[in-house]
């Protein structure tokens, strides 16, 4: 879980530096967990057979998660 985390938070920070500030962002949120990312991420149809799994991408970059044992 700890990795999980720093993953996101790493691309989090990543984007955030890369992106104009009057970018808007929106939130994520599930029963796991949430994080931002810039509006024009859009989500994928990826899924998971026994973990929780999501997709958003934008152009040139992707954030992927795999949340499950």
């Amino acid at each position: 879980m700890r990795t999980l985390f720093t993953v996101i938070h790493t691309a989090v920070v990543f984007l955030g530096f890369a992106s104009p500030s009057e970018q808007t962002w929106r939130k994520i949120e599930n029963k796991s967990f949430s994080f931002s990312v810039p509006s024009s991420f859009k989500k994928t149809d990826q899924s998971g057979i026994d973990s929780f799994v999501e997709e958003y991408v934008a152009d040139g970059i992707e954030v992927i998660f795999d949340y499950g044992m």
